[in-house]
């Protein structure tokens, strides 16, 4: 049964699949092969895994609504089946979600930013507590994906993340979601809480990144008897009022699992790292949307430039995305745009 949608959501939509097309197009080849059956383009089966994603829904469920927004698509007659969705995602390699989530963050084009560094868990199994007890599972074991992010605490945008089985210690991913990061923004501050605290961490920040690293000391042993300089440094001059910016990472990990969903629906474990990436290029968008892309078709329209009757395409995000330089270091030209 085709699901109804209201004419109140349709603009969202639209500003959605917007987005995601051209940021797709920007990363993506249209095919992945020159032998493939070229029936939907990579940009299209992105755009409608993200959508999958935002609306939280299933393969089966989201292939039902994509009859009433298959216009946005551009699909022609036909709509993809679940399976065709659900075989795009897991031929995609990570390192392309990766290249996609950076695209997303470059819609802001930030320059020398605050970031903040935190990990989250989400869901392992959608077994409930009963279940697992009738058939002897360990139910005082947590089963559950870490997931870190790193944000840019100005825009609260998304500028690398991670996705790990539970277990390691969150201080192993600073050193590479920071220098990932550093690759496509100019860092200011990074700022994490005690559990990332390690001189070896603020040396990093501070020598090889050149940003200010804020992390408060782990123990409250007295400044003689700690070791290393730049942990002394935070006991004696803590600055509080940076520190305080952390708590936007907090935020957005609130906000990803309020509204995309906290557990992942894949069995595997590399169908649940992406679905984590796709989370965080689902917000981005979302982001992005509810900060510039109003601001801007309000601002025309105040501007009388476009009318209320007809929507026209969001001309502004192709201008940045033209602005935005390929991703460096990637060896993933299969799939990406040459």
């Amino acid at each position: 049964m085709i699901l109804a949608i209201k004419m109140t959501r349709e603009p969202i939509y639209r500003k959605f699949i917007d987005v995601c097309l051209k940021v797709g197009k920007r990363y993506l080849r249209s095919y992945s092969s020159k032998y493939s059956k070229k029936t939907y383009t990579q940009p299209q089966l992105t755009a409608a895994v993200c959508l999958m994603k935002r609306e939280r829904k299933t393969y089966r469920d989201i292939v039902d609504l994509l009859p009433e927004l298959g216009k946005y698509f551009s699909f022609g007659k036909s709509i993809p089946h679940w399976t065709t969705l659900q075989k795009f995602l897991k031929r995609i390699p990570l390192g392309i979600w990766d290249l996609i989530l950076v695209g997303t963050y470059k819609l802001f084009c930030a320059r020398n930013v605050n970031t903040a560094i935190d990990g989250t868990g989400f869901d392992e199994l959608h077994a409930s507590h009963y279940y697992e007890k009738r058939v002897g599972r360990d139910i005082n074991k947590r089963r559950f994906m870490k997931h870190s992010i790193f944000v840019d605490t100005d825009f609260q945008a998304i500028i690398s993340s991670c996705g790990k089985e539970s277990g390691p210690h969150d201080t192993l991913d600073f050193k590479p979601l920071i220098k990932f990061g550093s690759r496509f923004v100019k860092i200011k501050t990074v700022t994490a809480d005690k559990g990332y605290d390690s001189e070896e961490n603020h040396r990093f920040a501070r020598e090889e990144i050149g940003a200010e690293s804020i992390i408060p000391a782990r123990n409250d042993n007295s400044v003689w008897r700690m070791r290393g300089h730049y942990r002394k440094k935070m006991r004696r001059d803590f600055p509080l009022k940076k520190y305080h910016q952390r708590s936007k990472v907090e935020t957005i990990n609130a906000v990803e699992k309020r509204k995309f969903g906290q557990d992942p629906r894949s069995t595997k474990f590399e169908m649940r790292q992406k679905e984590l990436k796709l989370i965080d290029i689902v917000y981005n968008v979302y982001r992005f949307n509810n900060k510039f892309y109003l601001l801007f078709i309000g601002f025309l329209q105040s501007l009388s430039l476009i009318s209320n009757d007809s929507y026209q395409s969001f001309k502004t995000c192709s201008t940045i995305l033209e602005r935005c330089p390929t991703v460096p270091g990637s060896n993933l030209s299969h799939y990406c745009q040459a």
